[in-house]
């Protein structure tokens, strides 16, 4: 004999609970946020390869469907730079013109060979 269950006993049987869903959703995002957060520039590390793991980061939040301004994300970008650029972190944030990701990115790695 085959039995049909309604939605309203799958919910009871665990079968289908929209809520688990939601709950494992807001944990990942909150997860991959933090580890966008927490990660730093290490001096011992190449400067590009450290700038595509913050590309990598920003994949992630946008896989999870959390959208940063595109100032914030430059701005932040300049504010994890290494100590030893700290005359560099200065001069960016004194710049008024606003600079894209990939404007200040470039920017960065042209410092970086003139270093």
């Amino acid at each position: 004999m085959c039995t049909v269950h309604t939605r309203k006993q799958k919910r009871n049987f665990g079968f289908f609970d929209p809520q688990i869903y939601v709950v494992e959703d807001v944990f990942k995002q909150k997860f991959t946020t933090r580890n966008y957060y927490r990660w730093e520039m290490i001096e011992d590390n190449d400067i590009k390869i450290q700038i595509n793991e913050y590309h990598k980061l920003l994949e992630d939040i946008k896989v999870e469907n959390i959208i940063f301004p595109d100032e914030f994300v430059s701005k932040l970008m300049i504010e994890k730079l290494l100590s030893s650029w700290t005359d560099y972190k200065q001069q960016l944030k004194h710049k008024h013109k606003k600079m894209s990701l990939q404007d200040l990115i470039t920017h960065i790695i042209v410092e970086d060979t003139n270093r």
